[in-house]
C-alpha cells in the first residue's frame, strides 16, 4: 500500500516540475507501467543520461508489450549518442529489430 502512495506522491511532484522530489518517491514506488515511464520522463528532464540508459537496459523487457521495442530503440540511441557506449547500443539494437521481427510474424499468424 505504501508503494502505491509513493508512485502517486511522485506524480504530482512531476507535475509541478519538483523532479528530483518526484525521483526519491519513485524509487520507492512500485516498478508498474506508469512509474516505469514517470522514471523515463524524469531522468531525461533532470539529464541523467546515465541512470537512464541503465534503468532502459535494466526494464526494458518489462514496459507494456507494444512499447518494449521502442525502449530498446530509446536505450540504443542513449547509449549510442550521449553514453558512448558502442556495445550497448549494438545490443539494443539487436533487441529492438528481434521484437519487431516477432511482432510482424505475430501479426501474420
Amino acid at each position: 500500500m505504501a508503494t502505491a502512495i509513493h508512485g502517486s506522491v511522485a506524480h504530482g511532484f512531476e507535475r509541478r516540475g519538483e523532479l528530483e522530489d518526484a525521483l526519491e518517491h519513485l524509487n520507492r514506488a512500485d516498478l508498474n507501467h506508469e512509474n516505469r515511464s514517470a522514471f523515463v520522463r524524469v531522468y531525461e528532464g533532470l539529464e541523467r543520461w546515465a541512470e537512464l540508459g541503465q534503468f532502459l537496459s535494466d526494464e526494458a523487457d518489462h514496459f507494456e508489450k507494444e512499447e518494449v521495442g521502442q525502449a530498446h530503440v530509446r536505450a540504443a540511441r542513449l547509449w549510442q549518442g550521449q553514453l558512448e557506449d558502442p556495445f550497448k547500443a549494438t545490443a539494443h539494437w539487436r533487441q529492438a529489430l528481434a521484437f519487431e521481427a516477432q511482432r510482424q510474424e505475430a501479426e501474420q499468424a
